[in-house]
């Protein structure tokens, strides 16, 4: 009885991969996790860091649960499709894999962010799914490249392995790094920032009794935070196509969010659309 189970293990194992043993896999699925992890956390950390660095006078802060959501996404979606793209033996078994994998999350996030129904966003999501695929691929093809070379470079012994390693987990990097550096703001991006700093700095500087006027007349907690230090970030607008959503930060956990309108061109000038609050001061 064990034999006979013995043999029907062997034969499911060698039915799926007659060519190298499930430990090789697992080497190199471990590797093209690890690689997707490094790229993707590189990648995360740059464009969290590249605004408040090449803009150091605006009080742009990284909101920590923005950074722990981007990161789970990137970082740890990066480290499983790695894995998915390295498992199997066959090369394009994996590679065909993670460009699914990655087109399917791509447009899910798409339809989920979309303001369309969702049966409109399937049918799109059925036409697309192909066109996505194709740009995709280099994704999962670098990193079971990468990881069949780091593979290779185990072989290997002593500081000829160190190096080779090292190499693979800089290109990691630097694929992660050099995508983030795209992540700094647009002009357009800038000047909506740079209006809202705008409206603090005049709100704080009217007397206290003044009355508040445009868009900060509509945050009826907004009056006590004002001269109060803060801090600034910004995404492309919910609402509004040319547009762009500033969120203010006070050290509190009071928040609140306007929508602020940048027209292309060089004489458009941005203005608030509306603020609206939304976490009230801590007790």
């Amino acid at each position: 009885m064990t034999q006979s189970s013995n043999i029907n293990t062997f034969d499911v194992i060698a039915s799926l991969s007659p060519l190298e043993s499930p430990r090789a896999r697992q080497q190199r699925a471990a590797l093209g996790a690890f690689y997707g992890l490094l790229g993707g956390t590189a990648y995360v950390l740059t464009v969290a860091l590249i605004n408040p660095l090449t803009f150091p006078g605006l009080p742009l802060q990284i909101d920590p649960l923005d950074l722990a959501g981007q990161w789970a996404l990137f970082g740890l979606g990066l480290a499983a499709l790695g894995a998915l793209a390295a498992w199997p033996s066959a090369g394009w078994h994996g590679i065909g894999g993670g460009a699914l994998a990655s087109a399917l999350l791509i447009l899910i996030i798409n339809l989920q962010s979309g303001r369309g129904s969702w049966l409109t966003g399937g049918v799109i999501m059925l036409f697309m799914i192909l066109p996505v695929m194709v740009m995709c691929l280099p994704i999962p093809m670098t990193l079971r490249w990468m990881a069949r070379k780091a593979v290779a470079a185990l072989n290997l012994r002593g500081r000829p392995m160190f190096n080779e390693l090292l190499w693979w987990g800089v290109l990691a990097l630097l694929l992660g790094l050099v995508p983030g550096l795209f992540g700094r703001m647009s002009v357009r991006a800038e000047q909506s920032v740079r209006q809202i700093q705008t409206l603090m700095q005049t709100a704080a500087a009217r007397p206290a009794e003044a009355e508040l006027t445009g868009a900060l007349k509509a945050l009826p907690n907004v009056r006590p935070h004002l001269g109060q230090p803060y801090g600034l970030s910004q995404t492309n607008s919910r609402i509004s196509t040319e547009g762009f959503d500033v969120r203010v930060f006070f050290a509190d956990g009071y928040v609140f969010t306007c929508v602020v309108v940048v027209y292309p061109g060089a004489n458009q000038q941005p203005f608030v659309r509306n603020c609206v609050e939304e976490r009230e001061a801590r007790p």
